[in-house]
């Protein structure tokens, strides 16, 4: 039992470094925290998450997200905006909530498009191709999950560069750091099962 145990742990230690090191070197050069370096777009993908903490207080992720996507528009880098993300309820709506604040650091509303289905990274991703027409597109998050979206745009055979937020402190950010080994793996599965997006109807023309 003790055995079965420790080669079952073994496998999902190899198995996470392995999604791990394939997503690093899936995405070499193609992940930027400097707008200088980073190629034009017509769109950004600007990926959601809740602007608050469970205990109530400004979440960082969200705010630094909202920063950056609003750098790369006032530097020209892109000329759109898609903001993505859940939205279960009224009171709580990630693209609404990121629409908001991109106008108050400066982006015109009409340089933002909404996306409402973005439940997962997969959906964000395949509905900026399927449903707002992108083939080549700017996902803005923090850096280790705009690896993943851009590894997996890639392999979705999609024109896809990343732009890093600023992260937090590593003792505020541990726990992201977990859920993001599981969530590569679970990304492999969704590339090796062709899973699609819940929501694919519609179609946005970006100008």
């Amino acid at each position: 039992m003790i055995k079965a145990a420790l080669l079952a742990a073994l496998c999902a230690a190899a198995a996470t470094l392995w999604a791990d090191l394939a997503v690093e070197r899936g995405t070499a050069g193609l992940v930027f925290d400097d707008p200088v370096q980073l190629p034009h777009n017509k769109a950004g993908l600007l990926l959601g998450t809740s602007s608050r903490l469970k205990g109530g207080g400004r979440n960082p992720y969200f705010y630094n997200r909202v920063a950056a996507a609003a750098r790369l528009y006032r530097s020209g880098k892109v000329d759109n905006l898609i903001v993505s993300g859940a939205n279960p309820s009224r009171f709580y709506n990630e693209p609404l909530e990121l629409r908001r604040e991109l106008i108050k650091e400066g982006v015109p509303a009409g340089r933002i498009y909404m996306d409402y289905a973005g439940r997962r990274t997969l959906d964000s991703v395949l509905r900026c191709s399927e449903v707002f027409g992108q083939s080549g597109f700017t996902v803005i998050s923090q850096e280790f999950h705009v690896r993943r979206a851009v590894y997996m745009g890639r392999r979705l055979g999609l024109e896809v560069v990343g732009f890093s937020a600023p992260g937090v402190a590593p003792s505020e950010g541990h726990r992201a750091d977990s859920r993001e080994h599981l969530a590569r793996l679970l990304m492999f599965a969704d590339l090796l099962l062709d899973r699609r997006p819940r929501f694919p109807e519609g179609r946005v023309v970006i100008e």
